[in-house]
């Protein structure tokens, strides 16, 4: 472009920060707006959607351009902004570009005047979106696996662009590679390039024997029936956007693991930025999938910022485990009752809960987390690991997990943490392999005691916890 245009960057991961920076390296203006842990030398940081756009040639928006429960993906944002509040604030007839954008916010950027582009309905992105999405899969089987994709039996369900790379790359390593398709022509492109194929109504018969399946269709197939029938040792690893590919009331047998790994080209890309502006950094241990003991305790008022939290991580690629407290566990209050959280958990997750001492004592033993966030941790759960009290799920689960020197990351809810638990609090925080998300007051006039975490900030408070450091600023 020879001429210099105003450019507002807007939320987003490293890759709108990358991207900022080569508009700014090409001579164009640059504001942001919820990019405020990023630095971007040359940008004007604007503190609103709406003196961000003002006056802007375009508007770059994330991929994707928002979170499930209608806020802006902005995982370097210190507060969450709601996404329609940014379109309206798009002057009329100012262009903008995101990716993945969901028909409602098409149908809101016409009301508004705006022409809302979305980058992944470019072919020859989508394309090439799929080459970090296969590595990234192939990447996170050799991760979770016992066996080698050599020789293994797996089943890709789907044929499109994903699904049809990823087994060519399976059968180049030598995996014993089927593809469930539904259409005649999907089947016979799959038999032409020496794959076996079948129909995707014979998956019943399709998914018994089989160590690894991968999904790409975002249809609930994967029935309770279904996988019923996996081999016990089998992994599900569901590539699929939301929402996937796992029936919600399905659950595995006992071996059997779902990972739910969305995300992947920014968890396997960091080298083809500047083709395609991938790469997230915020994905724990440099992008790969970690495995997360996500403790629950009854802090209620906080557990929709919770299950936000756990849903980011899952997104992100990583496998989730929930705990939860007795009260988390088996109370029902005015935020909901207890078979509604339960549900809810492992339809995030898929995964089992752990809610007894018993289920808790293997974490130990057979190191089951690479680090174990405690979401909402209420003041009597600081109290307990101040004091070394393990009678709980929760406070056994930290004791069985801190006998490996694995952090436990803290997220604290409660309303006396400048008053009786400061103490507790004061305690965790010299304590080696402890970290917290960093927190603040959350009402100073009305609750002057309280202390609640940033709960946007977990996923990078589990990034430095799981390098051995402590998230900086901690009071924000």
């Amino acid at each position: 472009m020879d001429k210099s245009l105003t450019l507002a960057v807007i939320g987003g991961d490293e890759r709108q920060v990358f991207l900022a920076s080569l508009a700014l390296a090409d001579g164009h203006a640059v504001r942001t707006f919820a990019l405020d842990r990023a630095n971007i030398a040359g940008a004007a940081v604007c503190s609103d959607a709406a003196s961000c756009t003002e006056g802007a040639d375009a508007v770059l928006l994330p991929v994707p351009v928002m979170q499930g429960d209608g806020l802006l993906r902005a995982p370097l944002a210190r507060t969450e902004t709601d996404v329609m509040q940014v379109l309206d604030a798009i002057p009329a007839g100012v262009p903008a570009f995101g990716g993945a954008v969901p028909f409602r916010l098409h149908a809101r950027a016409v009301q508004c005047g705006v022409r809302l582009i979305d980058y992944l309905s470019r072919e020859e992105l989508a394309i090439r979106n799929a080459v970090p999405t296969c590595e990234g899969a192939l990447q996170l089987a050799m991760e979770q696996t016992d066996c080698t994709i050599q020789g293994a039996h797996v089943l890709v369900i789907g044929a499109g662009r994903i699904g049809f790379l990823l087994a060519v790359r399976l059968h180049a390593l030598g995996a014993q590679v089927t593809v469930a398709a539904r259409s005649l022509r999907d089947r016979a492109r799959i038999e032409s390039a020496g794959l076996a194929a079948v129909d995707t109504a014979q998956l019943a018969q399709e998914v018994h024997g089989r160590e690894i399946i991968f999904n790409t269709v975002p249809a609930p197939l994967l029935t309770g029936e279904i996988l019923r029938a996996l081999t016990p040792s089998c992994i599900v690893i569901d590539l699929a956007s939301m929402p996937g590919g796992v029936a919600p009331d399905a659950e595995p047998p006992t071996g059997c693991r779902v990972i739910h790994a969305l995300s992947l080209p920014g968890c396997a890309a960091h080298g083809c930025c500047r083709d395609l502006c991938y790469g997230d950094r915020y994905t724990a241990r440099g992008g790969r999938a970690v495995k997360i003991g996500f403790v629950m305790t009854g802090s209620f008022c906080t557990f929709i910022k919770a299950l936000r939290a756990m849903e980011n991580l899952v997104s992100l690629g990583h496998s989730v485990t929930p705990i939860l407290s007795e009260h988390a566990g088996g109370m029902d209050t005015r935020f909901g009752t207890a078979d509604d959280l339960r549900e809810r958990l492992r339809n995030i997750t898929g995964s089992e809960i752990i809610d007894s001492i018993a289920g808790a004592e293997p974490i130990g033993p057979k190191r089951m987390f690479d680090v174990l966030i405690v979401v909402p941790c209420t003041g009597n759960t600081l109290g307990k690991l101040a004091n070394g009290i393990a009678d709980s799920p929760v406070s056994f689960a930290c004791k069985a997990h801190l006998r490996n020197g694995r952090p436990v990351l803290l997220a604290v809810s409660t309303n006396d943490g400048l008053s009786g638990s400061a103490a507790n609090l004061g305690a965790l925080l010299a304590r080696r392999h402890f970290y917290f998300v960093p927190f603040g007051q959350d009402s100073p006039t009305g609750k002057p005691a309280s202390l609640v975490a940033h709960f946007s900030l977990l996923p990078e408070a589990a990034e430095a916890a799981l390098h051995g450091e402590q998230l900086q600023p901690l009071l924000v």
